[in-house]
């Protein structure tokens, strides 16, 4: 995965699409509802920007599966970062 550089000229284009893909995917599930099997606890963060961090700092950590479904990824980084009480 490429990060975007500020110098670049789409550099706010690419974060906004990111940034909109990640929070989108986290509104799609929380601890009651489960997406491709994963939960996380959606009281637990403190704004878009470090949740946005949470994931991408994942996918820096486990660059053998970012071929995989994005969602999937997305919903695995905040399972692991936000995880649910009691799980």
């Amino acid at each position: 995965m490429t990060t975007p550089q500020p110098a670049d000229p789409l550099y706010r284009l690419k974060l906004s699409q990111c940034t909109g893909y990640i929070i989108g995917v986290a509104d799609t599930f929380d601890c009651r509802n489960k997406t491709l099997g994963y939960t996380w606890d959606s009281a637990r963060y403190a704004s878009q920007r470090k949740l946005v961090d949470a994931v991408v700092d994942w996918f820096h950590f486990h660059p053998n599966v970012l071929n995989y479904q994005a969602s999937g990824l997305v919903a695995s980084a905040l399972a692991t970062a936000y995880p649910c009480p009691g799980s």
